[in-house]
């Protein structure tokens, strides 16, 4: 059985960050190298940028468990009449499981008066562009975001239209 926790304390915040770090090195390491993997680490899911999301910005973080093991986080930001999904990643034992859909859909129906749904996706990530796919999203526009450390994000901006009480 998963259970969902609202990430508030400190430590649901290093929780949520170690469960990052292993996360993003099994699975981003053969698609962007360790370099910018260990850098994007260090910059967007240490502790203290998760601390400064949920503190300073207003961000919204989840942790999914299977008992005692954590298994998968969302961190979202509320915009207006949509919803910015800035993380969303599962443990890869528990991938193609429907957490993701799970703590998709979750957060949208704690954003009721959110009407679309967005996020970015590494353009070589094809398995999560087929399931962000799969879940209704569609490909918006194309971008590149400098980082700092001489690394970039290439990415797809993808989104979908919701409404309260729409599954994923």
């Amino acid at each position: 059985m998963f259970d969902t926790i609202r990430v508030l304390s400190h430590h649901e915040i290093e929780r949520v960050a170690a469960l990052a770090g292993e996360i993003w090195t099994e699975y981003y390491t053969p698609l962007i190298g360790a370099e910018q993997t260990a850098y994007m680490i260090g910059k967007f899911q240490s502790a203290d940028a998760i601390a400064g999301d949920i503190h300073t910005k207003g961000f919204r973080y989840d942790l999914m468990t299977d008992g005692a093991r954590d298994i998968a986080y969302c961190g979202v930001l509320p915009e207006d009449e949509s919803l910015f999904i800035s993380k969303i990643y599962v443990r890869g034992e528990y991938r193609k499981m429907g957490i993701a859909r799970l703590l998709l859909g979750r957060a949208v129906n704690e954003h009721p008066k959110a009407r679309r749904v967005w996020l970015t996706v590494n353009k070589g990530n094809e398995t999560a562009i087929a399931s962000y796919k799969r879940m209704g999203f569609d490909m918006e526009d194309s971008v590149v975001t400098d980082i700092g450390g001489g690394f970039v994000m290439d990415d797809y901006i993808m989104a979908r239209r919701v409404a309260f009480g729409v599954e994923f």
